[in-house]
């Protein structure tokens, strides 16, 4: 009897054991990690960011991306006085845009520049118009292991064993910058795209023992 448990055990391993990559947005609210890989990919480009402007000049911000960058997939409660709503369905809840720390970074870099920001546009002289073409994080993973098992074969569940996990974070920013004459409104330069990005990665050997790779400056 303790031969064929073992043997099916064994099966069991060799037939559910999986490589496997799978890469899809995060279903939650920001973390601290992904909120550091946005700011630190925002501060890179910045980095690159120079306008033909002297010093002095007085300017204004504008910004423009993607109204929603992001949702969450949120489960809501099911009303007892509608049969159709005993099912829970799923339901996409916008969360707030990251575009606010990102006028905030450009603002302290053109301050760097040494151009005035003024808040109102009839107080400046050129207006700078950053469009955002990319500004969030994703996620991927690799898997090789046995996921966690419910056999009707077993009087017991199988937890995961892992003998490889990669769970990789990445936050990326991408942008352009028009700069226009904040009386006539005339468009006088735009700039190519700048982009910076950063990484998190979290790395799990033989079920536990686990390791972290990453180029965020003073993370958690």
């Amino acid at each position: 009897m303790r031969f064929v448990t073992t043997l099916v055990l064994v099966t069991l391993c060799a037939g559910l054991s999986a490589c496997a990559f799978s890469r899809e947005p995060s279903r939650t609210p920001r973390t601290a990690i992904e909120q550091l890989l946005l700011s630190q990919a925002i501060e890179r480009s910045l980095r690159h960011l120079s306008l033909p402007l002297a010093a002095k000049q007085s300017v204004t911000i504008s910004i423009a991306g993607f109204p929603h960058d992001r949702s969450v997939l949120q489960t809501p409660f099911p009303s007892t006085s509608d049969s159709q709503t005993n099912q829970q369905l799923s339901v996409l809840r916008h969360q707030s845009s990251d575009l606010p720390v990102m006028q905030g970074k450009v603002e302290a870099r053109l301050g760097e520049l040494g151009l005035l920001v003024y808040p109102l546009e009839q107080d400046a002289d050129f207006r700078i118009h950053v469009i955002v073409e990319a500004l969030g994080t994703e996620q991927g993973q690799s898997f090789f292991g046995m996921p966690p098992v419910q056999s009707v074969l077993i009087p017991f569940a199988l937890p995961e064993l892992t003998l490889f996990k990669a769970q990789l974070q990445r936050g990326y920013a991408r942008y352009q910058v028009d700069i226009f004459d904040a009386k006539s409104g005339e468009l006088i330069r735009s700039t190519a795209w700048y982009e910076g990005s950063a990484f998190y990665n979290q790395y799990t050997f033989l079920f536990f023992i686990t390791l972290e790779g990453s180029d965020l400056v003073g993370r958690l």
